[in-house]
């Protein structure tokens, strides 16, 4: 099985070096994800209710805007975990914006290595 994953480039082949830089990546990933995260809360804060009643509206069918109507992705992510497994939907708003960011940075880091 590791070979399978060594061979698939999943794993560091066992190099000492390798191991430690593909942790450092997975922490700097994780960091600018945090940061960006705290940037968001710290200029949306205030409206962050607003944002996440209007993604709400969307789902319910009451748009605050006319130009919602028409981006149904977004808050159908964050209903779809809210109606399987509940919670409110500021919370889901929350954690399904940090997991898109992460999974974001992700992305650009391995298209970059």
């Amino acid at each position: 099985m590791s070979d399978a994953l060594d061979a698939a480039g999943i794993t560091d082949g066992g190099c000492r070096e390798c191991a430690a830089a593909v942790w450092r990546h997975r922490v700097l990933i994780l960091l600018v994800t945090l940061m960006e995260i705290r940037a968001l809360n710290v200029m949306h804060g205030d409206s962050e209710l607003q944002y996440s009643a209007a993604a709400d509206g969307v789902i319910l069918g009451t748009p605050h805007w006319r130009a919602y109507q028409n981006r149904l992705l977004g808050p159908v992510l964050v209903a779809l975990p809210q109606f399987t497994l509940g919670g409110s939907y500021l919370h889901w708003y929350e954690a399904v914006t940090a997991a898109l960011l992460l999974t974001v940075n992700l992305v650009g880091h391995l298209s970059w290595a």
